[in-house]
């Protein structure tokens, strides 16, 4: 029965490297699309690309990680206790245990199984860039790796009937709850080119980020009776794509005001899993095996902000929702019942204290309450403007957190 919380540990160790922002802007609520700095323009907006300080000649970002991790109903925990109780029961079934010792692990089981409910979720962000600002055509590399994981229980109510009536250990095999692991990784690697532009008394900057882009995605599930660690391989429960897509971005700037638009992964891509099997067909998902359906949209987000040497604000708003783990809706009613999405308004704000000291803070609201709302807070340490370490912390629950650490240098 512990094979169960491997297999989950397994797959989510793939995904553990989504938080939903670079970790700088994080802490400001994942806002910045209009007034980021250059550094941050693979994963805000390629037009901040243009966005530089005449002082600046090389930037790197090496590494900015960030995760976010939730287990509200203690998933996990409820599971180990299911195992031990599991362990228990089949070991006693035949090994000549009285019959009272039998009836109360059926009863410690049974209730076990009962508790076992929610969901645990994990996601993550992986950054790294160099970038190369210039006046005549600002450029930069990076890659960003963002994936999000989900892992869940399937629990099937004629078990309990089973649990009380097997008379041997081999009779446990055929429980058909089950569990279940889905969930995507995409990986960028794009070349961002940028240029700003006189406008009036303001500045346009445009930026375009043309990328080769990997999407895995990951979909596993199998019965708690013959589910087996010895059997698990990724690439049996794994699928990936390479295709090229592109962000597009402007920011004008008149000022200390700013606003910005952009567009990412403007090429709509549809990618499937592998088959995802189920043997239990009470589940909401039924028995046999079929695929779940993925479906990257392109993402548009607005932004407005203000910035002065030792102030900046910044507000985001995503123009359109997005489906949860960009799940098909069908694939979502089959997993879920209904279809799940999401649409985060953003905002943050950092004091920069002689430009050695960042103290950031933000919040995040979904719009359409999939996710629950989000406060954000953050530390930044730039000695002499040229290293620049970054502290972010996240907080939706006490079992719903995040955190992000990043490394830059900029000369």
């Amino acid at each position: 029965m512990k094979k169960l919380v491997l297999a989950t540990a397994v797959a989510l160790a793939v995904g553990a490297s989504t938080a939903q922002a670079e970790t700088r802007s994080l802490a400001m609520g994942g806002a910045g699309v209009s007034n980021g700095n250059y550094i941050q323009a693979g994963f805000l907006n390629p037009a901040l690309m243009a966005r530089f300080e005449e002082r600046d000649h090389v930037g790197l970002v090496f590494p900015s990680i960030s995760i976010e991790a939730a287990d509200e109903a203690e998933l996990i925990d409820k599971i180990d206790a299911f195992q031990e109780a599991f362990d228990r029961l089949d070991m006693l079934l035949d090994s000549g245990a009285s019959e009272a010792e039998i009836t109360a692990a059926r009863a410690d089981l049974v209730n076990s199984l009962g508790e076992i409910e929610g969901e645990f979720s994990f996601a993550g962000t992986i950054y790294a860039k160099v970038a190369i600002p210039a006046n005549f055509l600002a450029t930069a590399l990076y890659i960003n790796a963002t994936p999000g994981i989900l892992a869940g229980p399937r629990v099937a109510q004629s078990d309990i009937e089973l649990i009380q009536t097997a008379s041997s250990a081999s009779d446990l095999d055929a429980l058909e709850s089950a569990a279940f692991v889905v969930g995507t990784m995409r990986t960028d690697l794009g070349l961002i080119l940028a240029k700003n532009f006189e406008m009036g008394e303001g500045r346009l900057s445009v930026g375009a980020t043309p990328k080769l882009q990997r999407i895995d995605t990951f979909a596993y599930s199998e019965s708690i009776s013959t589910f087996d660690d010895d059997e698990y391989d990724a690439s049996e429960f794994s699928n990936d794509d390479t295709v090229f897509n592109i962000d597009l971005g402007v920011v004008y700037t008149h000022g200390n005001w700013s606003a910005g638009v952009v567009g990412r992964n403007l090429i709509s891509q549809n990618v499937q899993s592998a088959p995802f099997f189920n043997a239990n067909p009470a589940a909401p998902f039924g028995a046999g095996t079929i695929p779940i359906d993925y479906e990257f949209k392109p993402e548009f987000t607005a932004g407005i902000g203000y910035r002065t040497r030792m102030f900046t604000l910044a507000l985001d708003a995503d123009l359109v929702a997005t489906n949860y783990l960009h799940m098909t809706r069908q694939s979502q009613e089959l997993l879920f019942g209904e279809e799940l999405k999401n649409q985060f308004l953003r905002g943050g704000v950092e004091v920069n204290l002689f430009r050695t000291l960042q103290l950031r803070a933000g919040f995040r609201h979904d719009l359409e309450g999939t996710f629950d709302d989000a406060i954000t807070a953050g530390l930044g340490f730039s000695p002499f403007g040229r290293l620049h370490v970054n502290l972010t912390g996240i907080y939706t629950s006490d079992r719903n957190l995040g955190a992000g650490a990043q490394l830059a240098f900029t000369f």
